[in-house]
């Protein structure tokens, strides 16, 4: 299963001192809830500029009556962020087993506040869960949670993982595309020289 949560700002880069500043995530920290009738395994969390992921996790029911609660915490923070809202989507992909279709519901507590059930059927499955907009100027951290409803014996895993995207890919300065452009007509000019000769 893969959760992923997309934070993105309208303007790639902003110029800061000189520098440009991309948007990026600063910390993710997940926290299984202790104590619930879940199973879940949090194997390894990492950031990579604006996309943090928590890899390799599960989450079984092994309760008669089966299981509802959340599974665990999360918190975000990020920086970098060039607007005064930047959108924020959430999606999960993953394996349910099992022939009961379960459900779920993603709430963020701050910087608003969002709650959104949603319904997960059994197999594999690809579902958006979160499409909404954080207030986000410069920088912004998001606290929620995550939590499940599973069937007895039921087991959701996640062999991707649970990804947060902020901003998009970086855009080129016009210093840089011209700089470049006068690189390739010196380049053109130099091989017309030299079948020239």
């Amino acid at each position: 299963m893969k959760l992923f949560f997309a934070i993105g700002s309208l303007l790639m880069a902003t110029i800061a001192s000189g520098a440009v500043i991309f948007p990026q995530v600063d910390s993710f920290v997940i926290t299984p809830v202790g104590g619930g009738i879940f199973s879940s395994v949090v194997l390894n969390t990492t950031i990579v500029g604006n996309v943090a992921s928590v890899t390799s996790s599960s989450v079984s029911c092994a309760n008669v009556a089966g299981c509802t609660g959340n599974v665990l915490t999360f918190v975000l923070t990020a920086s970098g962020l060039t607007t005064p809202t930047s959108p924020i989507q959430v999606n999960m992909d993953g394996t349910l087993s099992g022939a009961t279709p379960a459900g779920g519901n993603i709430t963020i507590t701050s910087p608003v506040s969002v709650n959104t059930n949603f319904g997960i059927s059994t197999g594999a499955f690809n579902i958006q869960i979160i499409n909404n907009v954080v207030p986000s100027a410069g920088s912004v951290t998001i606290n929620g949670s995550f939590g499940l409803t599973l069937a007895n014996g039921q087991t959701l895993t996640l062999p991707s993982s649970l990804s947060v995207q902020v901003g998009a890919a970086a855009v080129p300065e016009p210093g840089t595309i011209a700089l470049l452009g006068v690189g390739l007509v010196g380049l053109a000019a130099a091989l017309r020289r030299r079948r020239a000769a």
